[in-house]
């Protein structure tokens, strides 16, 4: 049986759809995730850090990143989660950053390494972190207006 134009287009969006592997989704979590240290700094999780917090060993993280363990047992999905204050359903989708490569997306995020770099980094944030990003935004556009303003009057 021939595939309709629409048949295909189905077909294509479900290929699309299919979720990211487990350990690309965890590798993107430990390279965009910072954790801020006593005393203010701030750095990416490494293996120990997460087996330390989670209970799950190194090895297994280890093996998880590398492809090696597709399949986690729901308890250390869970724990992932939680460690990396993500819901548990991110590791069933696609890599953040996708959704930029949509057909409906805005052209600015497609032709836009640096944003869509932001948006990467961004979307592994919590809630709060993201909330200070916006707050952040909001005082360089005030900014920038300001800035804008004095050159008119000048």
């Amino acid at each position: 049986m021939q595939q309709t134009p629409d048949d295909q287009g189905e077909a294509q969006d479900k290929e699309e759809e299919e979720p990211a592997p487990f350990s690309e989704l965890l590798d993107y979590l430990f390279m965009t995730t910072l954790k801020t240290l006593p005393d203010g700094r701030q750095k990416r999780p490494t293996l120990r850090d997460v087996a330390n917090a989670t209970g799950i060993s190194i090895s297994y993280l280890s093996e998880a990143r590398r492809g090696a363990k597709e399949n986690p047992p729901k308890e250390f999905i869970e724990l992932l989660a939680r460690y990396f204050d993500v819901p548990p359903a991110y590791f069933f989708g696609q890599l953040p950053g996708h959704v930029a490569h949509h057909e409906h997306a805005d052209p600015r995020l497609v032709s836009d390494p640096v944003l869509d770099k932001i948006l990467l980094r961004a979307s592994a944030y919590g809630r709060r972190e993201k909330q200070l990003l916006l707050d952040w935004m909001d005082s360089v556009e005030r900014a920038r207006d300001i800035g804008k303003q004095d050159r008119q009057d000048t």
